[in-house]
C-alpha cells in the first residue's frame, strides 16, 4: 500500500514537471514563431513593389508597381481569410486525431520553409506563397496553442486565466520584437528579412520538437494520479 502511494506521488511529480517544461515550450515557440511572422508582416509590400516594377508588365499596365502590389495583397488577404474559415474546423478535428505536439511541429515547419523559399528564390509568387502561409498557419497554431493549455488546466481552472497571461504577453512580445527587427531589415531587402524569419521559425519548430510533451499524454496521466 505505501509503495503504491510513493509510485503514485512520483507519477504525478512526473507530470507536474512535463506539464511546466511543456508550458515554457509553448511560451517560447509562440514567442519565437511570432518574432517570425512579424518581421516579414510589412516586407511583402516593398518586395512585390520592387519586383513588378522590374516586370515587362509594369510599363503597359495603368496601375503603379505599388498600387498593383497593394493590389495583390489584398486578394491574397481575403483569399487567406476564406481558406480559414474552412479549415480550421478540419484543423481542430486534425489535432484531436493527431494529437498536438506532431501538428505543431509540421505548421512551424510549413513556416520555415515558407520563408526559406524566398531566401532562395525570391520572387513575386514565392514571397505570395511565404504572405498567405504565413497569415493561415499564424491562425492554425493559436488554436492548437489554445487546446494545448486547455488540456493541461481544464481540471486547474484556477490557473488557466495566468496561464493565458502569459501566453498573451509572450505574442505581445514577439509581436512588438519582430516589427522592430522587420523594419530594419526590410530596408536592407526582402533576403536578409526572410532569412532571419526563416532561423526564428525553425528555432520554433526545434523547440516544440524537442521540448514540448503531448498534452493529451499529460491530461491523461494527470487524471490517472487523482
Amino acid at each position: 500500500m505505501r509503495g503504491g502511494t510513493i509510485k503514485s506521488s512520483s507519477d504525478a511529480t512526473t507530470t507536474i514537471l512535463k506539464k511546466q517544461q511543456t508550458l515554457n515550450a509553448l511560451h517560447q515557440t509562440s514567442f519565437l514563431i511570432v518574432i517570425s511572422t512579424s518581421i516579414v508582416a510589412f516586407s511583402p509590400l516593398p518586395s512585390l513593389t520592387r519586383h513588378l516594377g522590374s516586370t515587362v508588365t509594369a510599363v503597359t499596365s495603368p496601375l503603379t508597381p505599388q498600387e498593383r502590389a497593394v493590389k495583390i495583397l489584398s486578394f491574397l488577404s481575403a483569399i487567406s481569410a476564406a481558406i480559414e474559415l474552412f479549415l480550421s474546423p478540419l484543423i481542430g478535428v486534425w489535432i484531436d486525431l493527431k494529437g498536438r505536439k506532431r501538428p505543431s511541429v509540421l505548421l512551424y515547419s510549413l513556416i520555415a520553409m515558407a520563408n526559406l523559399g524566398v531566401v532562395l528564390y525570391p520572387s513575386v509568387g514565392s514571397i505570395c506563397i511565404s504572405r498567405t502561409v504565413n497569415v493561415l498557419i499564424g491562425g492554425f497554431l493559436m488554436i492548437v496553442a489554445n487546446t494545448v493549455i486547455a488540456d493541461m488546466f481544464a481540471k486547474n481552472d484556477d490557473q488557466m486565466g495566468t496561464v493565458l497571461g502569459r501566453q498573451a504577453a509572450s505574442i505581445s512580445l514577439g509581436f512588438l520584437s519582430g516589427s522592430l527587427l522587420g523594419g530594419r531589415l526590410t530596408e536592407l531587402g526582402e533576403r536578409p528579412a526572410y532569412g532571419c524569419a526563416f532561423l526564428f521559425s525553425t528555432l520554433a519548430a526545434l523547440n516544440a520538437s524537442f521540448r514540448m510533451v503531448e498534452s493529451v499524454d499529460l491530461a491523461k496521466s494527470a487524471l490517472g494520479s487523482h
